[in-house]
Formats: structure tokens, sequence, C-alpha cells
């Protein structure tokens, strides 16, 4: 017996030391990672800060070369010189063939442009990589989520560097609304797509409102491409691989549980996230239904129940939708609405963009408490947003454990005229205001009579007279016509700030005033007002009149609805005239509508066209003989 004890004793001792001893390797195993880990992370770092210094001395070697090209000295030396040359795409790619982000962040940075290819390159690959994502994205934490950007590409690098850098263990959602509004619309969105060639599987973007034809015509990205670039087939490049972006987003943490993240927010037609999952996002978002209602659709402000009685309260709260008549489209829901559907798909939260905060965000907690996290929140992510809200921006992390709201404001950023005009088309109606001012005191003074006159009053001197009065009238009326562009001018920059005094009387501030001021563009423009719009910039440019006049003068009619919606002109009759009579390649655009209705032919005439009805079609005819050209799309 003893024998056999101390056989048990010898053996218990031998397991203790081989435990010991497994455990003391596994420790030194995990020290000897950790050390590894921690030396490769030291070699990341050095490498990065050796990428860095390398960048900043080429940085400073375009710099004195651009200077010595130039060969003057800058007034004010706190502006840096604007990079003077276009990235190519040899350029932006490294020596493996991968993107370099850095370098095309510092180029815009300093107002660099990229050459048209380049430009192409980086939204083809980009359009390649989201076309293979799903239409609903799933990600874990931790994550960090932004809301609207609208063209503030300054504040978004801000914004990103607060957050961390790319190569971070953090994944990035980006909400969508990339462009319009904002002056740097392009460089926002090439930065990003860039970005997404690079990290895969770490940078994810959604699509907002703002990015489709209609509504980038209507603001100002269009403009802004052609201004900047003068190519609509890069235009044209962005809306294809705008329609690739994913419509929403799940994000998993494990103590706070599953939320979803929508641009705008809910729909009744979608009432799972199957439904989500199964929309065809890869066209023009329609007017209606799930694939609207998901970029456009708004919560309820809980200001609406700030009065409301008990059972007034319990009514809101029953809510779920109803018409959203500050969007002019989809629907607003409430809380129940919300509450089924977080309940119906096991999620905890709804985290969406799409609103302008002054606080950079909001929690919609539908006047109850107790929630781990609140069933709606919004973001917004452009601060002082169209340089005149004074409102903060707002991101959200979200780990593992919790959630944070991050809240900064805005920077400074170069400045452009309205619509990128240039100052000679600005300071013309300065100019041709004095001068007429000038002639018409001239002419004013010369039409006086005076003895002389009443001496020579012979038919052929009362005749001068008359002219003279007649060129006093029409001068008259031209410095009118220049007075109303010069105030114009003045009113689309002079400062939004409004008057002490007012404001105090008013009793309200710079972002109350402002959404008072934008909530007629907070609306999804109707056909008419893209009709108008499109109109406006036609008239206000003598080369694109031109064009336009010798494009009316094509025989042929464009049928294809999806690329007259691409230049902003999306009429229901149009799609009704290619269910008849298709056409695969029209050569030749008109921006002609067939059968077109009274009001559509007056805005022709008035643009300089006269209509002469055939048949079933409406053909435009130039008044003055222009020369035809023939426009590809």
């Amino acid at each position: 017996i003893n024998a056999e004890y101390g056989r048990e004793l010898e053996e218990k001792r031998k397991q203790r030391q081989e435990t010991l001893e497994r455990e003391n390797r596994e420790k030194e195993e995990r020290l000897k990672k950790e050390r590894e880990e921690a030396e490769r992370i030291a070699t990341l770092q050095l490498q990065k800060q050796k990428e860095r210094e390398l960048q900043m001395k080429k940085r400073e070697a375009e710099l004195q070369q651009d200077a010595l090209i130039y060969n003057f000295q800058r007034r004010i030396k706190s502006v840096s010189l604007p990079a003077t040359r276009k990235l190519s795409k040899n350029q932006i790619l490294d020596e493996n063939g991968l993107i370099c982000w850095t370098m095309i962040r510092e180029h815009f940075l300093r107002e660099g442009r990229l050459e048209l290819d380049a430009a192409m390159y980086i939204i083809e690959e980009a359009t390649k990589v989201m076309k293979l994502e799903s239409t609903l994205l799933e990600l874990s934490a931790p994550c960090i989520v932004f809301g609207d950007i609208h063209g503030q590409y300054y504040d978004m690098i801000k914004m990103i560097d607060l957050a961390g850098d790319f190569d971070s263990g953090y994944s990035y959602l980006f909400l969508g609304d990339y462009v319009d509004r904002g002056l740097f619309s392009f460089e926002v969105a090439i930065y990003l797509l860039a970005c997404k060639i690079r990290f895969p599987q770490k940078i994810f973007l959604m699509r907002g409102n703002h990015e489709c034809r209609a509504i980038s015509s209507y603001y100002n990205f269009k403009v802004e491409v052609m201004r900047k670039y003068g190519s609509v087939e890069l235009y044209q490049r962005f809306m294809d691989c705008f329609d690739t972006l994913a419509l929403g987003a799940t994000v998993k943490s494990e103590k706070l549980g599953t939320v979803i993240c929508l641009h705008g927010g809910l729909s009744p037609d979608a009432k799972t996230l199957a439904d989500i999952r199964n929309i065809n996002r890869i066209r023009e978002p329609p007017e209606s239904g799930p694939f609207c209602d998901l970029l456009w659709s708004d919560p309820i402000e809980d200001d609406e129940a700030e009065y409301l009685d008990e059972k007034e309260l319990e009514e809101w709260r029953n809510i779920e939708f109803k018409p959203n008549a500050a969007r002019r489209c989809s629907y607003v829901f409430g809380y129940k609405a919300v509450k089924n559907f977080l309940d119906r798909n096991n999620l905890c939260s709804l985290i969406r963009a799409h609103s302008a905060q002054k606080y950079g965000f909001a929690e919609h907690k539908y006047k109850l408490t107790g929630f781990k996290i609140p069933p709606v929140i919004t973001l917004f992510s452009a601060p002082n947003y169209c340089d005149k809200y004074e409102n903060l921006a707002g991101f959200m992390k979200i780990t593992n454990e919790n959630y944070e709201i991050l809240q900064l404001t805005w920077c400074q950023h170069p400045y452009y005229l309205p619509d990128f005009m240039n100052g000679l088309a600005f300071s013309l109606p300065f100019l041709v205001e004095n001068f007429a001012s000038l002639l018409l005191r001239m002419l004013t003074f010369a039409s006086q009579d005076d003895e002389e006159d009443v001496i020579n009053n012979t038919p052929v001197f009362r005749e001068a007279k008359r002219r003279i009065k007649e060129k006093t009238e029409l001068m008259a009326k031209a410095m009118l016509v220049a007075k109303q562009l010069r105030q114009k001018h003045e009113d689309m920059v002079r400062p939004f700030a409004a008057k002490t005094a007012e404001r105090i009387e008013k009793n309200l501030d710079m972002f109350e005033r402002a959404l008072q001021d934008e909530s007629k563009n907070e609306m999804r423009p109707s056909t008419e007002q893209l009709w108008s719009k499109q109109l406006s910039r036609i008239k206000s440019s003598p080369s694109q009149m031109a064009n336009m006049k010798a494009l009316a003068a094509q025989p042929q009619t464009v049928k294809s609805m999806s690329r007259v919606a691409s230049v902003g002109v999306g009429l229901r009759n149009l799609q009704k005239a290619q269910q008849k009579q298709p056409l695969a390649k029209p050569a030749a655009i008109t921006l002609i509508q067939p059968n077109a209705k009274k009001s559509t032919a007056e805005k022709f005439k008035n643009a300089g066209f006269v209509f002469k009805r055939k048949g079933d079609q409406t053909q435009p005819q130039s008044q003055s003989q222009t020369q035809t050209q023939s426009h590809q799309i």
C-alpha cells in the first residue's frame, strides 16, 4: 500500500512538473510573440515615418521646383503654393502596383488635380470592388461610422485624423452623401474610392440620396466635374460607380448587440433585412418604393411631442409611417415602426445620416428611457454645413463594449466663387454697370436742350436728338440689368452672418436660421425644377446655348431614359416613348420630350427654339442659323 501510494504521489508530482513546464513554454511563446508583434509594429511605424519623411522631401522638392519655375515671391507666406502638376496614373501607383492613397491625400490638400486617366482608373477599380459586395454589408465591431460629408474634403481629413489611421484595427463605414453643396466633392469621392481600393476589407461606402444622376446634376457636383476636368464621360463614370454602392450595413457588437446603418431610414415595404438585401441597387434610385425610402425617409422629431399629454403621447408613439412633406417624397417613420423593425430583425438600434444636426448628432429616444443605446441615432459629419450653418460634426465609434460619439468643429479651406465661376465672369456686371452709368451721364447731358438747340431746330437735328434719347433709355435699361446682376453676385458671396439685433429680435441662432432658409433645398427636386435648373445653366453660358441650338437641329431624338436623366432631364413621357421605339446607342442628344406639353414647349421657346409638330413627335428648329454639331454620349 505504501509503495502504491508513493507511486501515485510520484505521478502527481510528474504531472505538476509537466504542467508547470508546459505553462512556462506557453508563457515564453506568448512573450516571444508579443515581442515579435512589438518589433513588427515598431518596424511598421519606422517604415511609415520613413515614408512620410520621403513624401515630405518630395513635397519640398516640388515646392522649390515650382517656386523656381514661376520665379516669384509669395506675399503671404502662410499660404503654401498650390500644386501645379497633375498626378498621372503611374504616379498614384507604388512599385507594387497599389494605390498610394497618402500621396493623393497630400496632393488634394495642396489643391492639386489628377490626370483624366488617373481619375478614370480609380473609379473603374473601385466599381469592380464594390460591385462584388452585397446590398446589405455585414460588419463587426470595432467600427467607426461617419455621416454626410457633402464635399467638405478638408473637414473630412481632419475627422479621419481624429478617428485614427486606416491601418488601425477599426473598420470605417461612410453612410453616403459624399458630393454636392461643398466645393471639393470630386476630391472627397476620389479619395474615398482610392482608400476603398487599397483597404477593401476596412473601408465601406454606402449610397446617399445625392449619389444619383438627378440630384447631383441639380446641385453642383456635375458643374464641379465639368469646371475642373471638362469631361462628361468622367461624370458618367462617377454615376455608374455610385450605382454599385451598398444601401445598408449591420454592425455586430458583443455587448451592445447588432445595429443597422442606413442613409435615410425605414420603409414600409422593407420589413426584414432580406427585403433590403434583395433590392436591385445597380440603377438610378426611383421616386418611390423601398429603394427611395432607404435614402430619403426621416424619423419623427421628438420636438413634436413637447407639449402632448399622456394620451396624445401614446398615440404619437403608435405612429408608423406618414408622408414626408419636408422631402416631397418617401415617409416619416415613428417609434412603432422602429420598434417593430428592430424586434423583427433582432436589432438594437438604427444609425442614420441624411439630416443636418447642430451638434453633429441627435439621439431619438421618443420620450422614453432605459435604453442601452437609443433606438435611432442621426449622425452628420459636415461641420459648418454650406459655410453658414455653424454646426459641429459628429462621428461614432462602436466597440464590443459600448459606443462613443465624437464631435469636432470646422477648419479653413480654400475659397471658390459660387458655381466655380472665374474672376472675370464674376466682375463683368460690376464693370458693365459702371460703364453704362458713365455713358448714361454723357447721353443725358447731350440730350438736354439749350439756347443753341432752339436756334438749330431743324428736322435733322430733331432726329439726332430723338436717337440720343432712345440710346439714353436703352442705356438706362442696360444699367438696371447690370445692377441686378451685380446685386445677385454680391448676394452669392456675401457672408451669411445675420445682424446681431436681428438675431436677438428673432431669437434664432445661425443653425436655426440656416435650416429655415435652406428648407427648400432639403426637398427632392421635381421634374419642373430639374428642367428649369438645366435651362438656366444653359442660358447663362453662351457656348452651351449655341451647343443646345446646334443639338436641336439634329434629326434624331433620344429615347434612352437613363441617358437623358444623367443630364437632368428626367421626364416620364420619355419612358413611354422608349417602350414604343427603343434605341440602344443614340448618336446625338436633343433633350426633347416627345408629345411635349405646352409648358415644355414654352420653356424651349424662351430658350430660343421654335417648335414644329410632325406626327407624334415635336422637333425644334433654331431661330438663328448655327452650325450643327454632333455630341456623342
